[in-house]
């Protein structure tokens, strides 16, 4: 029960995941009653068990605002009971939802780094306070990218690592030798996935094991267990942004690419720059006049606003087929072709009357040719491709 005068908050999750409600008691910014659900000790507990190092850390801000409350302080600290009894299967939004549940019985004030937890408060006339990000600034791991670094690699306990040059020319460099903590990959990854939700990224998918994102210039793949045995991020940023002209490509190329190419398949290995030179054909495509769209997974094509870029996490097969085949783009960029469904929604679309651009992994042009002869009548593949165009080292 809530006597007159008397401040009460409850913590949201955020607030003690970043430890911000111990700063906030020892700064005096709040005074009063915390009331604290006990189900976040079941939740934290159970997240530190299976190895997380956030669990860990909840545990430990939990312990410490239990450490430096005192009645000197005009600060009490009560863990309560919710009544939720499926606690076992909790997530972090169900124990949001729930802070929100006990702050309209008790006339707390919520307080939230959230700001979409902030606005259902609102909604449901509960009191609460957005605590904003006390640093927006760099991440961490952005002191590490210079004008020549293709991609970080960070993982659990082994030096930082980072590929350096080219595409296709590059040499994988230790740039910091000490061993990166489990509580400073999962922390970064945590920043990350906030900056994205808050507006300055994309999280293409997220579930057990992988979390994939878009922030800003830099792609993001974070890999955990049970898939990877420790905790590891790869982070690529684009260091090249090329024209079409760039590539000093053959006049005879040039024009059949203006004139009659429709099917374009852009094959080579990894890392060789196979994107880059899609990215450049769908600008000049545009700078044409020509109606230009994505496929990508992820969304990491750099392209006009004019360009419109589908991703593959977000719709199935049939919808992007069905969207394409509606809004009849003269160009369609697929980036990149895996599976027996992007094959088939290439091959589709390309005989519907579609001009395609497909990126394929493939050692050799006749290996790249090779993944259509199994998926379709080798009688078909003239009037599927037309033009085959292999990147070696980024040329």
């Amino acid at each position: 029960m809530k006597l007159a005068f008397e401040d009460i908050y409850i913590p949201g999750t955020t607030v003690i995941i970043e430890r911000t409600l111990s700063k906030l008691i020892e700064k005096g910014v709040i005074r009063g009653r915390i009331l604290v659900p006990k189900e976040y000790i079941y939740f934290f507990e159970s997240m530190a068990r299976s190895g997380s190092a956030i669990g860990l850390l909840g545990l430990e801000e939990l312990s410490a605002i239990r450490n430096i409350v005192s009645e000197e302080m005009g600060i009490s600290i009560e863990f309560i009971e919710s009544g939720y009894r499926d606690f076992h299967h909790l997530t972090q939004m169900d124990l949001d939802r729930l802070v929100v549940d006990l702050a309209k019985k008790t006339g707390a004030k919520v307080l939230t780094h959230d700001r979409i937890q902030y606005t259902a408060c609102k909604a449901l006339n509960v009191d609460a306070m957005l605590i904003e990000y006390s640093d927006r600034g760099s991440l961490w791991f952005e002191k590490y990218f210079d004008h020549e670094t293709l991609s970080l690699h960070i993982k659990e306990g082994a030096p930082v690592m980072a590929k350096k040059g080219r595409p296709g020319e590059w040499r994988l460099v230790v740039i910091d030798e000490n061993p990166v903590k489990r509580e400073d990959v999962e922390l970064l990854i945590e920043e990350v996935v906030r900056r994205a939700r808050s507006g300055e990224g994309v999280v293409e998918t997220e579930k057990q094991g992988i979390v994939l994102i878009q922030l800003g210039e830099y792609r993001v793949v974070f890999v955990s267990p049970p898939i990877n045995i420790a905790y590891e991020l790869t982070i690529t940023k684009p260091i090249v942004r090329l024209r079409l002209e760039d590539y000093n490509l053959p006049e005879k190329l040039v024009k059949r690419l203006d004139e009659k190419a429709e099917g374009i398949l852009i094959a080579g290995a990894p890392g060789m720059g196979k994107t880059t030179f899609a990215q450049a054909i769908a600008e000049y495509y545009s700078r044409k006049g020509r109606v230009v769209k994505t496929i990508e997974s992820p969304r990491d094509m750099k392209l006009p606003n004019i360009v419109s870029q589908y991703s593959k996490y977000y719709a199935s097969s049939r919808d992007l087929h069905d969207i394409l085949l509606l809004s009849r783009p003269d160009y369609t960029v697929f980036d990149e072709m895996r599976d027996d469904e992007d094959f088939a929604i290439y091959v589709d679309l390309r005989l519907a009357g579609i001009g395609m651009v497909g990126v394929v992994h493939a050692t050799s042009p006749i290996d790249a040719i090779q993944r259509f002869i199994r998926r379709v009548d080798i009688g078909m593949i003239p009037s599927i491709i037309d033009t085959v165009i292999f990147i070696d080292r980024g040329r």
